[in-house]
């Protein structure tokens, strides 16, 4: 009976111990259970933070029957329609793609499934908005390797798009700017030539001769064409500002008949200037960009039909109105008004009009930077443009810009300079352009000088070696072939020390780039006074500008201002 006892205790003793192994196996398997359920709510609780806070779209959808199982909180506001509809009518979202991308995205379907689809195009949302979208799928996999799921993201790619559009828009208008100044430098030879040979012809010719009527027509088309390479200049940055004054009503007056053909018959051009002169203190050419930007600006809104009117007058801004007209000071300025009777600026856009790129034209009808390039124009001058508009009614731009004072106008004012400067120094020309130096030559040689040519720096150094005696000055372009024009002054001027040197540009060059102290700039196009001018301006200089660093600039900005006059 013992025996039996005790097999029976130990049996319950085992069977007790396999409860409770069982028990604690239960328990971890539970416990185990519980952190999993944790772990996945956790997990889903961040997928859905994600999902919800992330600016692109993600869903999951069949890889069968492509019906969809999840689609994020996003997708109204990135696609235009609800998830809801989406999740009813999987083929919805192609009726928002825009009708040109449809047929391309429909097409791309096929390699949905394989998770291998990737496309780029564009939807409308039911408020008429275009927006681009990027979308992407990749496949989820079971254990088995088998695709039963297609994970899928999208993204709106709209400004980054435009940053893309702008990017090629400033590589296009660097490129141009380039091709444009090389044109430009070309052309101001060509240009010189036209204009100093007709002048010489007019000097010889007695006053009432017939032919001066026509050598003048050639003069003044020569003298537009001129104008047009420095507004080619400007454009590629190849030309600086012209520190000087000009005048705002002469400037508008003297483009009068370009904004005729500018505009189109079909739209009425009024133009009315202030009594007396209209002067500030700007760049010509800069003010020609600001009244011709300001005039297609106004024709586009008329859509090629209307009215427009440009006028100028004195205004006297008191401190309050320099508080509402930012960047301006108090006392006298000049305003440009220009108007038309066009569309008008819906005022949501109105504050984004000097943007550059900016635009709100058809593409192909405009790049946005003709407002921007006025907007920095006035700014540089210290000015102010504002503009008022209505819609239906028109729009005014209204552009302010300070005169100087008297003192200024005096310094910056120069005196037309006599029709010939005579002189009797050797001066030694460097020109590659056989014309171009043939013209320079005669010019010269007709005013008393001697003149000794070279084709480029190796050669004016190897010219100047065999000279015995003085050379008086050196005149050069400012980027010659070979040897630059300071190396050659240098060489030459280790044996000439008071060496005059006088540089034919195509722009103004800042008087701190350069090393000479006597440098003298003439510009092109070059006609003969201010070629002879600025020769003798150099030569009466040079003792007194060597060493001299302040004395030069002053001399490099008198000259730049040279170029304001028309000979």
């Amino acid at each position: 009976m013992r025996s039996y006892n005790d097999t029976l205790v130990r049996k319950l003793e085992h069977r007790t111990e396999q409860l409770s192994e069982a028990n604690r196996q239960l328990e971890i398997d539970i416990a185990a259970r519980i952190a999993s359920e944790n772990a996945l709510r956790e997990s889903e609780a961040r997928f859905r933070q994600l999902a919800e806070n992330i600016d692109g779209v993600f869903w999951l959808s069949d890889a069968k029957d492509h019906t969809f199982h999840y689609v994020s909180p996003s997708f109204e506001r990135v696609w235009g329609i609800s998830a809801d509809q989406l999740l009813q009518s999987p083929e919805t979202f192609l009726e928002v793609v825009h009708r040109d991308d449809r047929a391309q995205v429909a097409a791309s379907l096929v390699s949905y499934a394989e998770g291998s689809w990737d496309q780029t195009f564009r939807i409308v949302h039911q408020d008429g908005a275009l927006r681009w979208l990027r979308a992407r799928a990749f496949p989820v996999r079971d254990a088995a390797g088998v695709t039963h799921r297609v994970a899928g993201v999208a993204r709106d790619v709209t400004e980054l798009r435009a940053l893309e559009e702008q990017l090629r828009q400033v590589h296009k208008m660097e490129a141009i700017g380039r091709l444009a100044g090389g044109v430009a430098h070309d052309f101001n030879n060509h240009l010189s030539v036209i204009l100093s040979y007709a002048s010489l012809v007019l000097l010889d010719l007695r006053p009432g001769d017939p032919a001066r009527d026509d050598l003048e027509q050639i003069r003044a088309a020569g003298e537009r064409a001129s104008a047009l390479v420095q507004q080619l200049l400007t454009f590629s940055r190849s030309r600086p500002a012209v520190p000087g004054v000009a005048d705002v009503g002469e400037v508008v007056a003297n483009l009068h008949r370009m904004l005729i053909r500018l505009v189109g018959d079909q739209i009425s051009l009024t133009v009315r200037r202030v009594s007396g002169e209209a002067r500030v203190a700007a760049d010509r050419g800069h003010l020609e960009q600001i009244v011709i930007n300001l005039a297609v600006n106004a024709r586009d809104a008329m859509s090629g039909r209307g009215a427009l009117s440009i006028e100028t007058s004195e205004v006297l801004l008191s401190p309050e109105d320099c508080a509402i007209l930012a960047g301006t000071s108090p006392g006298p300025h000049i305003c440009l008004r220009v108007t038309d009777n066009g569309t008008g600026i819906d005022e949501a856009i109105r504050e984004r009009i000097f943007e550059p790129f900016f635009t709100t034209k058809s593409e192909g009808m405009g790049t946005g930077l003709g407002l921007a390039t006025v907007f920095g124009i006035v700014q540089r001058c210290r000015g102010h443009v504002a503009v008022t508009s209505t819609i239906g009614v028109g729009t005014t731009f209204s552009v302010y810009l300070p005169q100087p004072t008297a003192a200024a106008t005096a310094m910056l004012l120069v005196a037309p300079p006599p029709l010939t400067i005579r002189g009797s120094e050797s001066v030694l020309l460097v020109e590659h352009d056989d014309q171009m130096r043939a013209l320079c030559t005669a010019v010269l040689k007709r005013n008393g000088y001697t003149v000794l040519s070279a084709l480029n720096g190796d050669d004016a150094i190897a010219v100047a070696a065999g000279i015995e005696g003085n050379v008086d000055a050196l005149l050069i372009s400012v980027s010659p072939p070979g040897r630059s024009a300071h190396e050659v002054d240098q060489a030459l001027r280790a044996r000439w020390p008071t060496l005059a040197l006088v540089c034919m540009a195509d722009h103004i060059v800042d008087a701190s780039d350069n090393n000479a102290d006597n440098v003298v700039y003439v510009m092109k196009p070059i006609t003969p006074v201010p070629l002879v001018t600025a020769l003798r301006r150099a030569l009466d200089a040079r003792v007194s500008h060597i060493g001299n660093r302040s004395a030069k600039a002053q001399s490099a900005k008198e000259d730049a201002l040279l170029t304001i006059e028309n000979c």
